[in-house]
């Protein structure tokens, strides 16, 4: 019966269980009845990045990573070491980005970007990270478009499209093009990149999080980063030059 219950589990896998709530359950009834936790730790962990890369909760993400936790105890599978680790590996950047967003709330600027710049240096060796440097990129953005530093935020985008990452992808092209309208620039360049690219699957422009019903929802009740352009392998990394072209604009 365990294996059956697995194999079904794998095969509703395979359908479109992120927006599908009833799929979602049954998977993780399977997983449950099988006993194959972590079987079931990677599925909570694909729910996670549905919630980053589909609805951008990070909140929801948070609560998908904690949650293979409390019954991995009772796994005795080979990989259960390196499952806790990779789950609480993910769960620290989670927590970052969310801590990031709540100073940059509160207005304590410098403290958000020194928590933007290490999470942008965690990650840059990892291009599966959970957090990727576009998340970063645009959650900079927002804050300092909010704030009504145009020129912050254009220096922001142009970085962004700098190093290659889809511009739009990550931030709403209407707000990208409040910013260039403010600082009377064109954003030819960002459209006609976007443009020539076929989007990634699942992941719709973003800028900040929403109040989004999101893939685990019925479960819970409640920066790909990439190395630094420029190659300089003396350089202080991807994470400063982040915080060196944000206060660029100071000077």
């Amino acid at each position: 019966m365990f294996l059956t219950c697995v194999r079904a589990a794998n095969y509703l896998r395979m359908g479109e269980w992120s927006t599908n709530p009833e799929l979602m359950r049954m998977i993780i009834v399977f997983y449950k009845k099988a006993l194959a936790m972590e079987s079931l730790a990677r599925f909570y962990e694909s729910c996670a990045q549905v919630e980053v890369d589909d609805y951008h909760n990070f909140e929801k993400a948070l609560g998908a990573l904690k949650e293979p936790l409390l019954f991995l105890n009772r796994s005795k599978g080979p990989d259960k070491p390196k499952l806790i680790a990779a789950l609480e590996a993910k769960m620290g950047l989670v927590e970052q980005y969310i801590q990031a967003r709540k100073l940059f709330k509160a207005s304590q600027e410098d403290q958000g970007i020194t928590v933007c710049q290490g999470l942008v240096n965690s990650t840059a060796d990892n291009p599966d990270s959970i957090v990727r440097i576009g998340d970063v990129y645009s959650l900079l953005v927002d804050y300092f478009h909010a704030k009504g530093d145009m020129q912050q935020a254009h220096a922001l985008i142009e970085q962004m499209h700098s190093r290659k990452i889809d511009v739009l992808q990550f931030i709403q092209e209407a707000l990208v093009q409040q910013v260039y309208s403010a600082v009377g620039a064109t954003m030819d360049h960002i459209v006609s990149r976007n443009s020539g690219q076929d989007e990634e699957p699942g992941k719709a422009p973003l800028t900040t999080p929403e109040a989004t019903p999101g893939a685990t929802e019925t479960v819970h009740e409640e920066i790909e980063v990439g190395a630094a352009e420029d190659g300089d392998e003396g350089g202080g990394g991807a994470g400063s030059d982040v915080e060196e072209d944000i206060h660029e604009g100071d000077t």
